[in-house]
């Protein structure tokens, strides 16, 4: 019996070295699992890096992202490109507008100097009429003086309202001009008026200064320097007129005095036709442009 109760008590203090044992075996865990902590939140943070890579885009996802950019970037060339294209348009419709108000003004000081150059022609057949007479009275020598101021040393400026030709040729604008017939009529317009203003001119200008330099010869210019009336008063008082009557001196004047009729007639010409091709230009251009 005594036994008994010895293992009986052994067996009370057992349980509590067990669960001391126990104990033990729980904490020892617990104190591993602390020192390891940092390495394992390494791998954790390693493994949740490679998480991350398992989501790659495909080529699809590059596609249109790459396409989504082209679009952007073509779209905004368009744009530019319609704004620049609209800017040049306008640019366009106000050199026509400005061309469209000089060949205006242009055809009507071609008409104004088509009809002055006709009435120096009369004039000059006039006056070579007169002095293939080779004798004159006093009433006649003072015509002769008459005419000479009136019909000798004639010559005409430039006509044209160049301000849009200018522009148009000079500094670039002619490229704005999209019709080509606009275009190209436009450049056969600017070529002949140049024409007129150099070639033609200029023969008419050399012309007159012949036949003005020989009448020096001829006629006093002490009653060339007034005013036609006041002149004509000064010369049917009687004073002397003509300086020599030389038949081969009058001849002479006459002959350049043609020389610079017909330049004029052949000017004339000129003009008419640069008329005509201000009136076509004229109206096609209001028609092209829809601008009166």
């Amino acid at each position: 019996m005594t036994e008994n109760i010895d293992t009986g008590d052994e067996s009370l203090e057992n349980p509590k070295n067990i669960e001391s044992e126990k104990l033990s075996g729980e904490i020892t865990p617990s104190n591993e699992s602390d020192t390891i902590t940092p390495k394992q939140e390494y791998e954790n943070m390693e493994v949740h890096h490679h998480a991350h890579h398992d989501g790659k885009k495909n080529w699809k996802t590059y596609f249109w992202e790459f396409f989504m950019l082209f679009l952007a970037v073509f779209c905004g060339f368009l744009a530019e490109y319609q704004l620049e294209h609209k800017i040049e348009r306008d640019r366009e419709r106000e050199y026509i507008q400005s061309m469209i108000g000089d060949l205006k003004n242009d055809t009507l000081s071609l008409g104004i100097a088509i009809r002055q150059n006709m009435k120096q022609v009369r004039g000059k057949d006039n006056f070579i009429l007169l002095l293939d007479k080779g004798t004159w009275t006093k009433a006649e020598i003072a015509t002769l003086y008459n005419m000479h101021w009136k019909y000798v040393g004639y010559t005409y400026e430039s006509l044209y309202s160049k301000r849009a030709i200018n522009q148009l040729m000079n500094a670039g604008g002619l490229r704005l001009i999209h019709n080509k017939l606009a275009s190209d009529n436009i450049t056969i317009y600017a070529t002949y008026c140049n024409y007129v203003e150099t070639v033609q001119q200029q023969s008419i200008m050399n012309a007159s200064s012949k036949a003005l330099d020989y009448s020096s010869s001829i006629f006093n210019n002490s009653f060339i320097r007034f005013s036609p009336d006041l002149q004509l008063q000064r010369l049917q008082s009687g004073i002397p007129a003509l300086l020599t009557t030389k038949r081969e001196v009058i001849k002479s004047f006459s002959f350049f005095l043609e020389q610079d009729k017909d330049a004029i007639i052949s000017g004339t010409i000129a003009l008419k036709k640069n008329k005509e091709l201000a009136e076509k230009l004229l109206l096609l251009l209001q028609k092209e442009y829809n601008i009166k």
